[in-house]
């Protein structure tokens, strides 16, 4: 379906801080060596307007190989009423990843309602890497321009509406691009000679930012690669609401994985 005119995108947003690095007590820094495994993990979604969360799995998202587990890090987590699981995503530190699927879901129309109801109630989905908390960049309110403030969490998905302000579909981000921050040590640094790359040296993970997107994904069922990644070029009826879930449909799920150095130390 081909939509005429100006059309606006809704999706709510939290205000927090950014997912910078920070410091807990009794909490010690970790270091990564290239190629460890980094567990990207989900906790409840949460709404400003409803107060009510749910688990992830509430929805029917890919699971992880073994099935879903809880994985709570510390006394605190649980304490403060979270609830960490782990995914389906393969990260490991520094490995790039472009459009990588998680899996295909075949949803009928009952399922498609229960992403609907969460899309209307405003859901954002919350993830967890190395106990830093995701963090989305907003759009401002006449969605024009990108403000620096970030919200704790990231859309499920939205609403697009056209200019007289009548709702035309509902769309599901089912991809995201992961940006991992990390900084090396200085104690990592002194015993390398200048002349070497310090990028493959161990590395701790200091910022989490995820940039979600809705496309309806062609893949190649030969090489089973997709062929629809989104970057920030495409048109936005192509990546930020391109896959309706009004009704039952088949949505492929996908996540790019970035890495960038900073210079915050933890």
């Amino acid at each position: 379906m081909v939509l005429s005119g100006k059309v606006a995108v809704v999706a709510a947003a939290a205000l927090v801080g950014a997912a910078n690095g920070f410091y807990l007590p009794g909490v010690a820094p970790k270091e990564y060596a290239e190629g460890d495994e980094v567990l990207l993990k989900v906790n409840k979604m949460t709404s400003s307007r409803t107060q009510l969360p749910y688990d992830y799995y509430d929805l029917p998202f890919c699971e992880p190989e073994g099935g879903v587990q809880d994985m709570a890090e510390n006394l605190g987590e649980i304490l403060t009423g979270n609830v960490i699981q782990n995914s389906p995503f393969k990260i490991r530190m520094y490995e790039e990843v472009q459009c990588d699927i998680l899996c295909v879901k075949k949803y009928t129309d009952k399922e498609a309602q229960m992403f609907v109801e969460k899309i209307d109630e405003q859901y954002l989905i919350n993830m967890i890497m190395d106990n830093l908390p995701a963090a989305y960049k907003t759009i401002s309110e006449d969605h024009t321009q990108e403000l620096a403030y970030y919200s704790h969490g990231f859309p499920l998905g939205g609403t697009v509406v056209n200019d007289a302000g009548v709702q035309m579909s509902k769309f599901l981000n089912n991809h995201v691009t992961v940006t991992v921050r990390y900084h090396i040590p200085d104690f990592e640094k002194k015993d390398v000679s200048e002349t070497v790359s310090f990028s493959n040296l161990p590395g701790r993970i200091v910022g989490l930012f995820v940039e979600p997107y809705s496309v309806k994904h062609r893949v190649d069922k030969a090489t089973n690669k997709v062929l629809t990644c989104p970057v920030e070029t495409d048109a936005p009826e192509l990546v930020k609401y391109g896959m309706p879930i009004d009704k039952g449909t088949e949505v492929t799920w996908t996540y790019s994985v970035v890495w960038e150095p900073s210079p915050i130390k933890w």
